[in-house]
């Protein structure tokens, strides 16, 4: 294997350190890269921004540029060098970091990104892949806004996907051509080099009744081979309904081909996944892969959805590969997931994802001192004009006078309790996070507050260190919300080089691998993680 790693176009494969390299190859473009240098000190440091193309055998199997770096300055024997941690973004970010003022009236989606390629994306190296038109916009809001939400907002109408390759090119189409894996993975097949096998199914997603409402206009689909199949098994009616509402489509046509379209991603099966590893080279995300292992209870066609990368040494590379069942004749898109969902949370601007009313902030502007008397730790009012559902968050900052003080956290709405959370808090230094989502609240103004108290010690937190938010969302696609989640970090260091870092998570959904490794934290060797799922 002949593995080239380039920075700004220079060669740096010399100092690439062995078995660092992981890459993330994940479908439409979302890929991420990191690996660490070994360099003597001071002579190299790339920067921020830089173009990263790593190739193997002579193929890309990464493009992006530098998002961050770590440089730790290590002496060994009298030797000064140092280790630089770098971690990169494919190209898909590109269009997120640059905006435009554009309202589009009486074109095609197509055609609107056409005009976003030529105006901005072309002064970043961006090609043209395949542009397919889409729907007809009329007098669509484009106005300063960045073009990622725009491609996000415009594909999610359509039906379509879009997504930046590694040779820079944009495409923008409803369906790629399929292209079938190297081999199958079967009980008793030819091909044996698979491992770590895993098939998971689930009921997260899964639709057989898709909704399409923008305004008056209201489309229904539905499968009805697939809900006799939930009657059969489930008895009732069978039913799984979902639905989504958005405002970019203006035609009863349109909306049709979009519930028919999620129908044909969501609704064809109940979910089903398949990972494996493997040390043969050639699979890749956009595959379809054929699968029989009837012992695991898993057969049929496959997408290959994201395939991890990693340097096990000696020149050998690791392949690590997750699956969905497809119904190919139906679609090859890949599946939502709470990567899309947080992008959606976060940009707060998305027409495709129903009407969003103004967010509400929270910062403490004095210190707050929690014990065994209940006190008000946050309160936000929002208005909405409509239904809503309300994404509220909070962060608290503090120090904890004494091992398992019982924090306890009511999160209130309209004056009635809509979670409660419990956390034990360590002596000394604690950050205590929460999100959650409360649905279908009705319109008009309405108050949410935190009230804590403290049982076993108390919990001190300094002005400035207790923030929430509140963010109003239009009832939209419930089937990617936001799972309730009650995050607490501590980092401590005592008389050891290595930090120890605990958090733990309470979910009322399954926590895979897949979402722990989406947490995001990135660890350098020696450093001990505890974790806890409730």
């Amino acid at each position: 294997m002949a593995l080239v790693l380039s920075i700004s176009g220079e060669d740096k494969t010399s100092i690439l350190k062995a078995r660092t390299l992981n890459i993330k190859r994940r479908a439409e473009g979302r890929s991420e890269c990191s690996f660490s240098l070994a360099i003597p000190y001071a002579s190299y440091n790339p920067p921020i921004g830089a173009e990263v193309v790593v190739s193997s055998d002579g193929q890309v199997i990464f493009g992006g540029v530098v998002k961050e770096r770590r440089i730790q300055r290590l002496n060994s024997k009298g030797t000064l060098y140092c280790l630089i941690r770098i971690f990169c973004q494919g190209y898909n970010h590109i269009p997120k970091r640059r905006t435009i003022q554009y309202n589009p009236d009486n074109i095609t989606a197509g055609a609107a990104v056409r005009h976003m390629l030529e105006t901005v994306l072309y002064q970043e190296g961006i090609q043209e892949g395949v542009i397919e038109d889409g729907i007809v916009l009329h007098n669509y809001n484009a106005y300063c806004r960045s073009v990622r939400d725009i491609l996000d907002d415009l594909a999610e109408a359509c039906g379509f996907k879009w997504y930046i390759d590694e040779q820079k090119l944009l495409y923008f189409l409803r369906e790629d051509e399929i292209r079938n894996a190297p081999h199958s993975i079967l009980e008793n097949g030819s091909f044996t080099d698979f491992g770590e096998v895993e098939v998971e199914d689930s009921l997260e997603g899964y639709r057989n009744k898709q909704f399409v409402k923008s305004g008056d206009i209201v489309a229904v689909v539905e499968n009805s081979d697939e809900i006799a199949s939930r009657i059969a098994i489930e008895g009732g009616t069978g039913v799984y309904g979902d639905v989504l509402e958005n405002t970019t489509v203006q035609t009863t046509e349109d909306a049709e081909n979009l519930a028919n379209d999620l129908l044909n991603r969501y609704g064809q099966h109940v979910p089903a996944a398949l990972s494996f590893s493997t040390f043969t080279p050639g699979f890749d995300v956009g595959q379809r892969l054929e699968v029989n292992l009837p012992s695991l209870g898993a057969s049929g066609s496959y997408l290959i959805e994201e395939m991890g990368i990693s340097d096990v040494g000696n020149g050998v590379l690791k392949y690590s590969i997750d699956a969905v069942k497809k119904n190919f004749d139906k679609t090859s898109k890949r599946k939502a997931n709470w990567i899309d969902f947080f992008q959606r949370l976060v940009k707060g601007g998305s027409q495709g994802e129903g009407a969003r009313e103004g967010v509400q902030t929270y910062v403490n502007k004095e210190a707050l001192s929690i014990s065994g008397t209940q006190v008000e730790g946050m309160k936000i009012t929002a208005s909405t004009s409509r239904s809503a559902h309300l994404h509220v968050g909070f962060t608290l900052t503090g120090s904890a006078t004494a091992d398992n003080t019982l924090l306890t956290a009511v999160l209130e709405c309209g004056g009635k309790t809509q979670r409660t959370y419990k956390q034990a808090l360590k002596a000394g230094y604690n950050t205590v996070s929460a999100t959650t989502v409360i649905t279908a609240v009705q319109a008009g103004t309405v108050t949410v507050r935190l009230l804590l108290a403290c049982e076993g010690g108390t919990f001190n937190i300094e002005a400035s260190c207790h923030d929430g938010y509140i963010r109003a969302v239009g009832l939209a696609d419930t089937s990617t919300r936001l799972p309730e989640a009650f995050i607490t970090l501590k980092l401590t260091r005592e008389n050891v080089p290595a930090a120890t870092l605990s958090y733990s998570i309470q979910s009322d959904l399954p926590l895979g691998k897949a979402h722990g490794e989406q947490m995001g934290f990135a660890l350098e060797v020696g450093t001990q993680v505890s974790i806890l799922l409730g």
